[in-house]
């Protein structure tokens, strides 16, 4: 079955945090034919939406103070399920306008969509995986043991680590695809901050970590805009 409830697509979740975190997410599951991808086409425009070249996602959005830092990853979480997330750590500013970022956000998904990802980008990921195996940090024990056993399921030993790191070829079929996916209606749009701050109130808690959070639909201006 799919994780991610239909009923909550493109809506937002305001949650209270413990510590003091300000950081939207915007969250949208994979097609199951990804989840196990050869061609990294998921990862791939993970890669180019954060990659800090000229007038990328993560520039634009400080120049105009509303966020400190942005993450795109794209993560296995079950047998044949996967979702691709980006998280802004949002300033102040950023905090005060939400639907800003999350158009931001969106700018540069269909900036992909009309572009596509040249293939030059995926060979320079491709590189930057070989250097970083190459010259990886020193790593626990247990996380070693840990992280390898975890990746095996998915590759056999015959082969491993080439599947896991490298992509077997660039695929533009499946990039488009995946890109033309994530739309705001598909999306789980996340909003973790002080309620304080948010000024939204919260009427709801989660069964087990008893968080406080409550879900909203997004603005009409913003679906609009969208």
């Amino acid at each position: 079955e799919n994780i991610v409830s239909n009923e909550n697509a493109g809506k937002m979740v305001y949650i209270k945090p413990i510590s003091n975190l300000q950081s939207l997410a915007l969250e949208w599951e994979l097609n199951k034919k990804f989840t196990i991808d050869e061609t990294k086409s998921a990862a791939l425009i993970a890669y180019t939406l954060t990659r800090g070249q000229k007038f990328s996602l993560l520039e634009t959005l400080k120049k105009e103070h509303l966020a400190e830092e942005l993450d795109v990853t794209v993560d296995k979480v079950g047998g044949n399920q996967s979702l691709l997330s980006i998280e802004v750590k949002l300033t102040d500013l950023g905090l005060q306008n939400t639907s800003k970022v999350i158009n931001r956000c969106f700018e540069a998904i269909n900036n992909l969509k009309t572009s596509s990802i040249p293939s030059y980008l995926f060979h320079e990921m491709e590189s930057m995986a070989k250097l970083n195996y190459e010259y990886q940090s020193h790593e626990d024990a247990f996380e070693f043991v840990s992280n390898n056993t975890v990746n095996l399921l998915d590759e056999d030993i015959s082969t491993y680590p080439k599947k896991t790191l490298l992509a077997s070829h660039y695929s533009s079929e499946n990039v488009l695809e995946i890109i033309n996916s994530l739309n705001f209606s598909n999306a789980q749009f996340y909003l973790i901050a002080d309620p304080k701050k948010t000024k939204v109130p919260l009427d709801l808690q989660e069964k087990w970590t008893k968080a406080e959070y409550t879900i909203k639909d997004l603005s009409p201006t913003l679906k609009t805009s969208l």
